[in-house]
């Protein structure tokens, strides 16, 4: 949330743009963590020899996945450091992919939408007090996470934080947002909402 918050905060136009359109909240969401994902790699062990261009890797080595690497990738992504609403979702890696999955990626989702649009639609902001560069960002190798945002953005969250959301409004333009890619949540996931009272 902090990461897609400090983008809209640097970018008015596309706050504006999404006060006007809250359906276009979910692929901008994927879209901004696409290009600033939180998950920077994570690592992982061959099973067997493979030939990855040519070089080759043994069974049982230790490898790190760079998955903001792979998110930016000129051969999928076509001027890959820019924001494009026309790029193919399914290529995007910010919650892994195939047996490696995130199986709590429907949730993030959920949760970062009913967070960003409750903020969107109840307070004016977010606006940053400080240059982008001031911002301090915790000191882990493989994720990517602000510590805070300063002043009015912050202010903003914690306020945000503290504001109810109608469940069936959410889920219904969530369900319209992501259409065939939408993910029911569990029961243990829609207690855990209403315990939050999201």
């Amino acid at each position: 949330v902090g990461i897609v918050v400090h983008y809209l905060a640097s970018h008015a136009e596309l706050q504006k743009q999404l006060r006007a359109r809250p359906d276009m909240l979910p692929p901008e969401i994927e879209e901004i963590l696409r290009i600033h994902g939180p998950l920077v790699g994570n690592r992982r062990v061959t099973t067997r020899p493979v030939d990855i261009d040519g070089r080759k890797i043994k069974a049982g080595e230790r490898i790190t996945l760079m998955w903001i690497a792979a998110n930016r990738d000129e051969s999928i992504f076509e001027n890959p450091d820019s924001f494009r609403l026309d790029r193919d979702p399914s290529k995007n890696l910010l919650y892994g992919a195939g047996i490696h999955v995130c199986p709590g990626a429907p949730l993030a989702r959920l949760e970062a939408g009913i967070a960003l649009a409750t903020l969107l639609r109840r307070l004016p902001g977010p606006r940053l007090a400080i240059r982008s560069e001031e911002l301090r960002w915790r000191p882990a190798p493989l994720f990517r996470s602000l510590v805070a945002l300063q002043d009015e953005a912050e202010v903003a969250y914690t306020r945000m934080v503290s504001i109810s959301v109608d469940p069936p409004e959410v889920e219904a333009a969530f369900r319209a947002g992501l259409g065939a890619r939408w993910t029911f949540l569990s029961d243990r996931h829609r207690r855990y909402l209403d315990e939050l009272e999201l």
